[in-house]
């Protein structure tokens, strides 16, 4: 898979990437192969590391992106074996931590009330330094405590808003929070 148009450096790069992705799927890894045999061919020589960060960064970065195991496998004389298990990330570990307690936070009323905009806060937060299926998750509660402390203000707060038009404006407000979350939490290439 190594286009001719290529310099001995970005084909080296593009081959290292290659034998890390040994796993991924064969559509997968012909697209994100393609895509930075693309990019190599554009870049010189010196930027390559510099731009894209050596090849086990990159493709580490994918798979967390993808949501893969970002294990890398073991690779010896240009052949790939088994995985390397690396660091826990420090998101992974949280998340998983403070997960019971944003589900317990969006079910329990007072904490909704008295802790939902710091449990917003905490939720945004988890999203940013999670991996993209914990983020998902982040995106999803965060929406939810959003709606319900919404509907919840028009409930104790607003009287004339009762009933079906509460139920709209909460749903409209969690659709509002999820996608904010979602927007400022992305993974930046």
């Amino acid at each position: 898979m190594t286009p001719t148009s290529l310099s001995a450096t970005a084909a080296r790069y593009l081959h290292q990437v290659e034998l890390l992705l040994a796993d991924v799927g064969e559509d997968d890894r012909v697209d994100l192969l393609t895509d930075l045999a693309d990019q190599l061919s554009e870049l010189p020589d010196r930027e390559i590391t510099q731009r894209l960060g050596s090849p086990d960064r990159f493709v580490t970065e994918y798979r967390m992106s993808a949501g893969l195991d970002p294990t890398l496998p073991i690779v010896h004389d240009g052949v790939a074996r088994g995985p390397v298990k690396g660091p826990v990330s420090i998101g992974i570990v949280l998340s998983l931590l403070v997960l019971p307690f944003g589900v317990l936070g969006l079910f329990s009323f007072g904490a909704q009330i008295v802790f939902g905009p710091f449990l917003l806060a905490i939720e945004w937060i988890l999203a940013r330094i999670s991996p993209r299926p914990l983020r998902i998750v982040w995106v999803f509660l965060g929406g939810a405590l959003g709606g319900e402390m919404a509907y919840l203000f028009l409930d104790l707060k607003v009287r004339q808003i009762d009933g079906f038009p509460a139920v709209v404006v909460g749903i409209t407000v969690a659709s509002m929070v999820a996608l904010l979350i979602e927007r400022t939490t992305r993974l930046r290439p």
